[in-house]
């Protein structure tokens, strides 16, 4: 199953390796802790996905969700779309080419959109107005709350922190069909910034027509996400920018 895989990277490929054998996902959960911590012993698997809010893959919701998805995905890739591999701008001369020690550091924290929207009563603002008269996410905020488009569709949020937790920590080096910020206006996520230091593919700029696409597509995503999975964290004037 290769849904250990999505939401746990390359720490979920790890788990897989672990002796005695066992069911893959119960592995990668005794890797994974809730948090990064074992505080009362070790979670069930079902532990480790109620605490991030991950769904359960055989869940009817999520399955109805896998399949909008895969429209949105596969009329994104007809209009000339595609996933994102991660280019990290450091120079790694220990690394494959393309491959970044970011993407071996597990965030800190991290939800997927329904964990995360549980706690948004308790975030601050981050979406500031800018001379120009345009909204946009605050670059000094603290946390800056980042967002990937895994492969199956979730939508994965973490804090980047301490300069190193980064889009890549998030998706364990994998691509991902769309990466950026989140803005919170008001309790709920108003903006979503594409900018993202690794996935950002050479051949999309912020005026292009790929690029247009991709804001469309990840407009879908995030309100078909929400509608379809009734998670109500999306403010009235939501927006997809890329600033």
């Amino acid at each position: 199953m290769p849904f250990y895989r999505s939401q746990l990277g390359r720490f979920g490929d790890l788990g897989a390796t672990l002796t005695p054998p066992a069911e893959p996902d119960l592995m990668a959960a005794h890797l994974y802790a809730a948090n990064g911590s074992l505080v009362g012993g070790r979670p069930s698997l079902q532990q480790v996905l109620s605490s991030k809010g991950l769904w359960d893959p055989s869940d009817p919701v999520w399955q109805q969700w896998r399949t909008v998805f895969g429209n949105l995905r596969n009329n994104y890739m007809a209009a000339g779309g595609h996933a994102l591999p991660a280019r990290c701008p450091m120079q790694w001369s220990s690394f494959p080419t393309g491959g970044c020690g970011h993407e071996l550091t597990p965030p800190l924290s991290h939800w997927n959109l329904r964990g995360f929207s549980q706690s948004l009563p308790s975030r601050p603002d981050t979406v500031v107005s800018r001379p120009n008269g345009t909204l946009g996410v605050d670059e000094a905020s603290k946390p800056m709350w980042l967002y990937i488009v895994t492969s199956y569709g979730e939508i994965l949020v973490t804090a980047e922190d301490y300069e190193w937790i980064k889009h890549p920590c998030l998706a364990g080096g994998y691509e991902v069909w769309s990466a950026g910020q989140l803005g919170i206006e008001r309790h709920e996520i108003r903006l979503v910034d594409l900018r993202s230091g690794h996935y950002i593919a050479p051949n999309i700029g912020a005026t292009t027509a790929l690029a247009r696409r991709l804001l469309s597509f990840t407009r879908e995503v995030f309100e078909q996400y929400t509608r379809t999975l009734g998670v109500n964290c999306l403010h009235a004037q939501f927006d997809c920018i890329w600033a």
